[in-house]
């Protein structure tokens, strides 16, 4: 706390991002009240919070999951309700847990679509998503079929039906896996990214390479 006191005030709150998780606590608790505001200050302004909501929501809930806990929620009380709430839903998972790390906003496409209605809603809704290149393929009933590739998805006969594209061999895992082991398989299969499902099976996210 002792050189965080000794900062110049512009560069207070760059310093204490750097100090690790377990030692930032400790620090900022230990700091004159008059340290700790400017280090609010300087964690909300203007350009760290545009900086935050453009991040990916899952790599935003990794830098706030090493964050004290009161830095992270003051942070995601300065999100945009949309991202305030994709964060939050990540950060509602176990720790180490595959939720924590996977990408809540995906393009999912139904095995009975043709590649030319898949095609259109890959270009309606994939602006915004990480993992366009690897697409999930669900069942009529909700349930994950496969992984297609979106070079694949290009190349086919538009007419074709999706279900038409995807092998037998299903891969996903669970959303409450831990990490290390979903990452294994995620190598093991050799995809981009795997779909993640929650205890119903239903998809919930992908979890990208």
């Amino acid at each position: 706390e002792e050189i965080l006191a000794r900062c110049e005030k512009q560069y207070r709150a760059i310093a204490f991002r750097l100090l690790r998780k377990d030692l930032a606590l400790e620090v900022f608790e230990r700091l004159d009240p008059v340290y700790q505001q400017e280090v609010l200050q300087g964690l909300r302004e203007p350009v760290v919070r545009e900086i935050l909501e453009n991040m990916e929501a899952d790599d935003r809930a990794r830098l706030f999951d090493e964050m004290p806990p009161e830095i992270a929620k003051g942070l995601l009380e300065g999100l945009s309700l949309k991202e305030r709430r994709l964060t939050s839903l990540l950060l509602g998972y176990p720790e180490n847990s595959v939720g924590r790390v996977m990408s809540p906003e995906f393009v999912d496409l139904k095995v009975t679509m043709t590649v030319k209605e898949a095609i259109s809603r890959v270009r309606t809704s994939g602006r915004e998503v990480e993992a366009i290149y690897s697409l999930p393929v669900i069942h009529e009933n909700g349930t994950v079929a496969d992984v297609l590739d979106l070079g694949d998805l290009v190349l086919a006969d538009p007419q074709q039906k999706i279900g038409e594209l995807i092998s037998d061999e299903t891969y996903f895992v669970k959303v409450d896996e831990d990490q290390e082991k979903a990452s294994q398989l995620l190598l093991e299969t050799g995809y981009m990214a795997l779909p993640v499902v929650d205890t119903d099976d239903s998809l919930v996210g992908v979890l990208t390479y």
